[in-house]
Parts: structure tokens; sequence; C-alpha cells
């Protein structure tokens, strides 16, 4: 799929959206970034491993809670992956309860970078927000 975005072959928002939709493509997506994630927590072990509860390696981390597709991403694996791929983003939260300090939203900030990708955490689940 990326050499056909690079032929500019999907012209237009609806068609990528069409092919992001399908269930098979999306998850080949998803498993590509937790693996980037998951990759990136285990090349920096030192710096993640005091924040995994309950005696766990970084590995076990890993493979329990960051590999499987259908599991939510915690605070941890966020921060992993925005480092990973250097790009910062920001978390909306719709039940404050579940967002760090009870805020609204949370940035995920990196190399002081602001956000420029936006997403709505609803529990379980993350929406891409847009600009309009």
């Amino acid at each position: 799929m990326l050499d056909e975005f690079a032929a500019n072959k999907y012209k237009n928002e609806k068609a990528v959206l069409e092919i992001m939709n399908e269930e098979g493509r999306s998850n080949y997506y998803v498993t590509f970034f937790r693996l980037i994630t998951s990759g990136h927590l285990r090349e920096n072990a030192d710096e993640y491993e005091g924040f995994i509860d309950g005696g766990r390696t970084v590995v076990q981390f890993c493979q329990s809670e960051v590999e499987p597709v259908y599991k939510d991403c915690d605070h941890l694996a966020i921060i992993a992956l925005t480092k990973a791929i250097g790009v910062s983003i920001r978390i909306e939260y719709m039940d404050r309860t579940t967002a760090p300090d009870h805020g609204w939203f949370y940035d995920f900030i990196v190399e002081k970078k602001p956000p420029r990708h936006f997403f709505l955490y609803r529990p379980g689940h993350y929406d891409i927000l847009y600009k309009t």
C-alpha cells in the first residue's frame, strides 16, 4: 500500500479512508507501529523498566501489553512510540479520570516540537481528530 501511495494511486481522502477501514490493512499498520514501539522499549529498557508494574521485565511487558493487536495502549507505550517515530501528539480525553493529571488533554512532546496530530481517547479506543 505504501508503494501505491508513493505512486499517487490514491488521489483523494475518501479512497484512503476506505482502505484504512479494511480490517486486514488497518491491522497491518497497527502491528507495524506496535512492533516499532516494542523495539524502542527493548532498546531503551533502562529508561522504561522502572515504570513497568508487577515485577515484569521490559520484554515481558512488550509481549503481553504492546505487541498484541487488540490490547489498549497505555501511557508508557504512547511515550515510547512518539519517541521512536519522533512525532509529538496530543490526546484529548472524554473522561478526565483517565488522563494524566486529570486534565482534558495531554501532550506527548518529542524534541520540543508542538503536537501536529490529535487523538480523542474514549475508553478502549483512540479516534483521530481532524481540524476543520
